[in-house]
């Protein structure tokens, strides 16, 4: 058999078993590091009030938290806080803003759980929603 006849079973093996050729089969990130035991407990509480639908309260503490996160390092945590910020937001009827963090955390941290969430809730709400037309302006006739 040729090198080239090689050469292409190889590639079709490779696509029959789900990978691309070229592609790794594993991508690797570095570790995340560890938010502080103050921040992961703020970040439990968050997501408590949401659970108990307070939405604005966890949304007002998940935004003074997301900073502290993505300084610290921790990947993970910084998605989650992405997350439930965009759901805080739907919740109370702003899903302009909800998709604006669920894109983020698509964008940002691809690899976690929390933006597999986010992108489930993309779904969710649909395309993307043109502004609203603009009201003509009076004329000085009316």
């Amino acid at each position: 058999m040729s090198h080239r006849a090689m050469a292409c079973l190889a590639v079709a093996a490779l696509a029959l078993a789900g990978c691309q050729a070229g592609s790794p089969m594993y991508v690797w990130h570095a570790p995340s590091a560890r938010a502080s035991d103050g921040q992961i407990d703020a970040l439990n509480q968050a997501v408590m009030l949401v659970g108990q639908r307070q939405y604005a309260d966890a949304a007002d503490k998940l935004s003074a938290l997301l900073a502290g996160l993505r300084t610290a390092g921790d990947r993970q945590r910084s998605a989650e806080a992405m997350f439930w910020l965009g759901y805080c937001y739907e919740k109370q009827g702003g899903p302009d803003v909800a998709a604006t963090w669920y894109r983020r955390a698509v964008r940002v941290y691809p690899w976690t759980p929390a933006a597999r969430l986010a992108a489930e809730r993309l779904r969710h709400l649909g395309p993307a929603r043109p502004p609203p037309p603009e009201r003509p302006a009076a004329t000085a006739a009316e």
